[in-house]
């Protein structure tokens, strides 16, 4: 971090990450903690070690979809009720630790473009129902990539979107850069 900038930690992917990064200031240095693969429990591990001890003013969260997956293809659901837990946690001991900063919370996003996709959708969308119950419990804001690039499939193919459903491509990055940074926007977030 360099002193006197402010700091942005964003826990998710690259893409997106970048682009929002080049449309803020110089007055802001972005960090990406996002790991390819991780499901919330990490984040809930690696929190203390990746943004707790760093005091940054602004932290963004988007987690989900590994969770969802993994439950099709390594037989390891998370429960929409262990995902509150650990989320809750991670709200909860950022908001006691680091007082000042803001919390921003996003949809995970997946394109269902197969009839098995089904129960990932379903899946899915209990951990979207968390996290709106959570950003409503704590007043948080939340950017709605899922909502938002689903609708965008009624004039586009999801494959321009994201070409496995899950990946999001350099379209979708910047929709969703200009998304998240509408959310911000909208929700007068100091800046």
């Amino acid at each position: 971090m360099t002193a006197g900038h402010r700091s942005w930690l964003f826990p998710s992917g690259f893409g997106y990450v970048k682009m929002i990064s080049s449309q803020l200031t110089s007055e802001f240095q972005v960090i990406n903690r996002g790991i390819n693969g991780d499901r919330l429990i990490d984040v809930e591990r690696r929190s203390s070690r990746d943004f707790l001890n760093k005091n940054p003013e602004f932290i963004s969260i988007d987690i989900g979809i590994n969770d969802v997956w993994r439950r099709f293809d390594s037989s390891s659901p998370t429960s929409d009720f262990q995902f509150l837990v650990s989320y809750e946690k991670v709200i909860n001991q950022t908001t006691k630790i680091l007082l000042n900063s803001k919390i921003i919370l996003c949809e995970p996003f997946f394109l269902p473009h197969l009839r098995e996709h089904d129960k990932w959708v379903e899946d899915l969308l209990g951990k979207i129902s968390v996290i709106h119950f959570l950003a409503k419990k704590y007043s948080l804001p939340v950017v709605p990539f899922n909502s938002h690039l689903n609708g965008l499939t009624e004039e586009l193919s999801w494959r321009a979107l994201a070409k496995d459903g899950i990946h999001p491509t350099r379209l979708a990055s910047n929709v969703m850069a200009e998304l998240w940074l509408s959310t911000f926007m909208e929700n007068q977030i100091e800046h």
